[in-house]
């Protein structure tokens, strides 16, 4: 009876734990109209393998961490006209949820209220105001200006993995601020598109005009967490996931599995450096020539793969200051090489490479190394030669002023003047 009991027992305990078989998504929603609105693209996210929750703003039990820490790998908001939320959620958590490395999908409407307001300044861009929409009489669907599309794909790989055709976004207007570096656009409006808001006087002026206004824009945080912004909760829904001649489909997953960190993950290895000459063990002295080699790997379809790109350089730094950088070739087996020349000069340098592009997370290798004075490049006689030639240089001059004072003291003017 008492192993029966203790069986219970550890059953009840499994039951109340948080078991993860996949990435866990939290979905938190207004209305359960969005359930049967977008059922394909949540149908996508469980096929990507994610583990999907769902949960209403007016739950009592609404909540994305705990005293562990986040409860969720990634949170989907599709709550636009919400003011607040009932649970014990705040706004600011979501701000805390990035910081503690979550991913999070923001997705707007005309319907937006201030619930977005400071979690989309904290995230770099900002929505426009409550019934806002873009309007683009050239470039839409059906003629009709609020069905507005878009080509502008202002980023490929990692983030998107094919070419698209267009995309429909139909809803509020978004822009990012300039002034972040952490902030990039993936789609924008074409240059016929413009903001209104219904309502608005006729004066009042545009929230943003042509390619200024992004469909889709996005936050790399230091951290590496992610996240994306739509001011389009219709791009995402079955309507137009099922539309002829749209991308949206295809779209939508590139932009939420690389939000969700599926792609453009980076790692870097330990970096190996060696003398040019094969001289194994022998110090680094100046002007010798040094091999470089770090290996970089991407993440892609839930493996490492090696990482191709044109772009990597190393840098020399001595005291902070970078002296020289040289571009890294890539051997297609994730392995980035070059050779460089060390400086004439001995020192402690650092060999360091930094990359930070968009769509990737950024990778720092840095390395250490001491240049001795030595016999090497500028150096040929070595530091016992040069020392015994400048002693040797010093002594002679000794030598030369003792025999000159000698011969004032002892030359004929001195003995006449003692006579």
């Amino acid at each position: 009876m008492a192993s029966c009991v203790w069986v219970f027992a550890c059953l009840a305990a499994l039951a109340g734990a948080v078991v993860r078989v996949g990435p866990h998504t939290l979905v938190i929603h207004e209305s359960d109209d969005v359930l049967t609105s977008h059922t394909q693209f949540f149908a996508m996210l469980r096929a990507e393998g994610f583990v999907v929750s769902f949960a209403r703003t007016d739950s009592d039990a609404l909540d994305i961490t705990n005293e562990d820490g986040p409860l969720y790998d990634n949170v989907i908001l599709m709550c636009p006209a919400v003011e607040d939320f009932s649970g014990p959620m705040d706004p600011d958590d979501l701000v805390d949820f990035i910081d503690n490395g979550g991913n999070l999908l923001v997705i707007a409407d005309g319907t937006i209220a201030h619930l977005y307001d400071n979690l989309t300044i904290e995230l770099g861009h900002e929505f426009d105001l409550r019934g806002g929409a873009v309007l683009d009489p050239v470039q839409s669907l059906d003629g009709s200006p609020s069905s507005v599309t878009t080509s502008n794909f202002t980023v490929g790989a990692p983030i998107l993995t094919a070419p698209l055709a267009q995309v429909a976004f139909p809803g509020v207007g978004l822009r990012r601020d300039p002034r972040n570096p952490r902030v990039l656009g993936i789609a924008s409006a074409s240059k016929t598109a413009y903001t209104k808001r219904t309502g608005a006087p006729a004066s009042e002026h545009p929230f943003g005009v042509g390619t200024e206004i992004l469909a889709v824009g996005a936050l790399q945080a230091l951290n590496g967490a992610r996240a994306v912004l739509s001011g389009s909760l219709a791009m995402f829904s079955d309507a137009l996931f099922a539309q002829q001649g749209l991308d949206n489909r295809q779209f939508v997953r590139d932009i939420t599995t690389w939000a969700f960190q599926r792609r453009g993950l980076l790692r870097i290895g330990e970096a190996t450096h060696a003398r040019v000459d094969g001289a194994f063990g022998t110090p680094y002295t100046p002007g010798v020539g040094l091999e470089y080699t770090v290996v970089i790997d991407e993440y892609v379809g839930g493996v490492w793969v090696p990482f191709v790109a044109d772009d990597v350089i190393v840098e020399i730094v001595r005291a902070g200051v970078i002296g020289s950088a040289a571009p890294l070739r890539h051997l297609g087996d994730g392995k980035f090489t070059t050779q460089l020349r060390l400086p004439a000069t001995p020192g402690v340098l650092e060999l360091r490479v930094e990359y930070r592009t968009p769509g990737y997370t950024s990778v720092v290798s840095s390395t250490r190394i001491v240049v001795h004075p030595g016999v090497d490049g500028h150096d040929r006689e070595g530091p016992f030669a040069r020392l015994a030639a400048a002693a040797a240089a010093y002594g002679g001059f000794i030598v030369a002023i003792a025999v000159g004072v000698g011969m004032l003291v002892t030359g004929p003017g001195a003995r006449a003047k003692k006579e």
